[in-house]
């Protein structure tokens, strides 16, 4: 049997199991393929150690496991999300008059996933698709700040602190507290540390299970987001973040 006879069957159960309530067993599942036992069972060997099938109570019965719903939540979110942000990222740089960003988290870096421009304000690298370290933005460290601890702590396992800046943060202890920082007070400033010349203040994104999703920010010239502005500017980012939120299904937000 080759990779690709392989992965096409293992579709096919995954279809065949969606519509299938109470699960099916092996034989079930051979006959309807016209497969041997063998092959079947080897197959679903493989989706139960990934998470995409789950075995009953008697371990008899096969049936579809929560790494589906957990794929198909993340793509929904995220299709939602660059719909449901659009306008009031709009909004908000017509405030701020300044580049604002929405951004998730995706194997420890930040992807662009939208970006409203204003006419005049700054030029950044910044674009859709594009990555950026989760520790030098504000958008990054806003998120990973209201990740569960245990997933923060599996993060700094094994992260890689690029000085991308004189600014950025390069000490793992200096970073976590930090985080610790941000998470009380709510929003997370990128003072440089991403590129010179250039500050940012983000907030966090939460979708109806309560989980950080994403995140938006607002970024200007240091000349123009002095301490003032910013202090302005943090009520504002932190509102549309919260209006987001409520229009994913969290809390209430006031529009």
């Amino acid at each position: 049997m080759t990779t690709f006879q392989s992965l096409d069957r293992a579709l096919g159960i995954l279809e065949l199991l969606a519509v299938e309530s109470y699960g099916l067993g092996i034989t079930e599942i051979s006959k309807k393929f016209e497969l041997p036992k063998s092959t079947v069972h080897r197959i679903l060997l493989t989706l139960l150690k990934w998470g995409y099938v789950e075995k009953n109570e008697r371990g008899s019965k096969y049936k579809l496991g929560l790494k589906v719903v957990d794929l198909s939540r993340i793509y929904l979110n995220k299709v939602e999300l660059v719909t449901e942000a659009q306008p009031y990222l709009r909004k908000l740089a017509a405030i701020s008059t300044q580049p604002v960003h929405l951004g998730h988290l995706e194997d420890n870096y930040i992807v662009f996933l939208d970006k409203v421009d204003v006419i005049n304000s700054i030029r950044m690298y910044s674009q859709v698709g594009k990555r950026a370290p989760c520790h030098s933005t504000s958008l990054g460290k806003v998120i990973v700040a209201n990740l569960a601890s245990d997933i923060v702590e599996v993060i700094m396992k094994s992260y890689v602190f690029e000085q991308v800046t004189k600014n950025t943060i390069t000490d793992k202890d200096v970073f976590i507290q930090e985080l610790n920082e941000i998470r009380k007070q709510g929003y997370a400033i990128d003072n440089e540390e991403n590129e010179m010349g250039v500050r940012c203040i983000g907030a966090p994104i939460f979708d109806y299970t309560g989980q950080v999703i994403a995140a938006i920010s607002t970024s200007g010239a240091v000349d123009i987001f002095n301490d003032d502005k910013l202090g302005n500017l943090k009520t504002n980012v932190i509102d549309t973040a919260n209006i987001i939120s409520s229009r994913l299904g969290y809390g209430s937000a006031k529009i």
